[in-house]
Order: C-alpha cells, then structure tokens, then sequence
C-alpha cells in the first residue's frame, strides 16, 4: 500500500472554492481500496478522511474498531449520507459509543453502500494541530 504513489490535485471550483487534495497512502483500485485523503477546503476547512471501499477483510475493521478511543480522542467522525467522496461535515456524524458499535456500524456501511469513511474536520487556523493530529490519525489507523 504504501509503495503506491501518493496524488496531488488541485481545483478553483469545489462548490464554488478552490481546494488542493493529497491522497496518500493510496491504493484506489477495484474491487476494493483505501486512501487516507487530505483535503484543504477554502473558505471551509481542512479534512483528513480514510476512505475504503470494496471488500474489507474482518481483521482491518476490527483494527479500526479497537482503535475506538483513539480515534474519538483525535475527532473523527463517520460519514453516514451523502456521496462517497463527499467532504461535506454535514454528511459526517460523531463515531458510535464503543468500538463494538462502531465495527456494526462499519459493517453495515460496507455491506449496504460499498464503502465507510473516517473524516478529521478542523478550521482554517488549527492547521497546527491538524498536522500533528494527521500522523497521530495515520499511526492509529495503521500500526
């Protein structure tokens, strides 16, 4: 995964702002794969979404799910509505109580739409603590 090589993109019309995105580590290929994106949002804010679609074996959303109290310490919500590339907040929802409800939640993500997303939202200004946070968010989602 990590010898694929990383994508920049950039465009001045995300609804109606300009935006860069990173997607690294990535590995997009079909049927199944995994991006951790870094999205900077003008106007907006800055995310950084694990994004995996496809078939997902059992151990890697168990993985996650034993990461529960991690992630909820770091801010991530789930995206539960909208497309599957969607960088909307409003699409995103707090992660559940525990990690059992969140891997039954993860299931049934990838089970009914293909696909589960893990999103950090954080404004403009806190690109700081966004930065420290990313390696905090790509160790506890891959160690």
């Amino acid at each position: 995964m990590l010898n694929t090589p990383g994508k920049i993109s950039r465009g001045e019309n995300h609804h109606g702002y300009p935006y860069l995105v990173l997607d690294y580590p990535r590995n997009l290929s079909n049927p199944s794969g995994i991006s951790m994106r870094t999205l900077i949002w003008w106007g907006h804010y800055i995310t950084i979404t694990l994004h995996v679609h496809g078939n997902v074996n059992d151990q890697f959303i168990e993985h996650i799910s034993n990461k529960h109290s991690d992630l909820v310490n770091a801010g991530f919500k789930i995206q539960t509505k909208g497309e599957k590339w969607s960088n909307e907040i409003k699409n995103y929802v707090d992660l559940p109580e525990s990690g059992k409800h969140l891997k039954l939640l993860l299931q049934r993500l990838i089970n009914e739409k293909g696909v589960f997303r893990l999103g950090q939202f954080r404004k403009l200004s806190e690109l700081n603590d966004l930065i420290i946070n990313s390696e905090t968010a790509t160790t506890v989602l891959f160690h």
